[in-house]
């Protein structure tokens, strides 16, 4: 049985109280691929229970089948339970929420460096990419230095109009810490494969990452 962690955020809201959380398509699309390849799935979070939708990222006819799995996004497991060795990948999916918690979050070290020795999987999509930051490695060097990933870029956080509102620039930060950085044009479908690790530009890519995980599982 393949085992996949998929750890959201807690946040519900931008410093001015603007509304924001999980992008729905990043966790949903994915969420159901592997649900129908048979996998096991644990959704976890920081805090643990409800991990709030950016309610930007609701379509108005949403469909049956993300509508009748919304309930799995109340009741996360807290990350601090779960034992990590049980699973083949992490996977972080994003929305703006990650950017204020799972970013800071210093446990995520520990566990990506374990994930990463074992050489499992390795997901994030869009600001599910910031995950990765807390990760430093013994030599006290970035875990994913000079690796090629992708994430939400600058020109992309300016097209949203939440430059103001971030914390960081996530592309400029991942640039600092030493990633190979790929971009593509604002919102176009972008997938960066390198080893284990496996990145995501946007919520349009989302069918592309699973996919590539589904490939890297198999």
């Amino acid at each position: 049985m393949t085992n996949i962690l998929i750890v959201v955020t807690n946040t519900s809201e931008f410093k001015d109280k603007t509304l924001t959380g999980l992008y729905l398509e990043e966790f949903m699309i994915p969420y159901l691929k592997f649900k129908d390849k048979g996998y096991n799935i644990e959704i976890a979070s920081i805090l643990g229970g409800n991990s709030p939708i950016d309610p930007l990222s609701v379509p108005k006819n949403i469909n049956e089948s993300w509508k009748s799995n919304l309930e799995v996004l109340k009741n996360t497991k807290k990350l601090t339970n779960i034992n990590y060795n049980n699973y083949d990948a992490i996977f972080f999916p994003g929305g703006h929420g990650p950017m204020f918690d799972l970013a800071y979050y210093e446990p995520l070290c520990e566990i990506l460096n374990e994930f990463n020795n074992k050489n499992k999987v390795i997901a994030a999509i869009c600001h599910g990419v910031c995950a990765l930051i807390p990760a430093i490695d013994n030599y006290n060097i970035w875990l994913f230095n000079n690796k090629n990933l992708t994430s939400f870029t600058n020109e992309e956080e300016k097209l949203a109009q939440k430059v103001e509102m971030v914390p960081f620039l996530l592309e400029t930060k991942l640039k600092q810490l030493g990633a190979k950085y790929q971009e593509n044009p604002p919102f176009t479908k972008h997938v960066v494969v390198d080893g284990n690790l496996i990145t995501g530009q946007n919520q349009n890519s989302a069918e592309l990452i699973s996919d590539e995980i589904i490939k890297a599982l198999d």
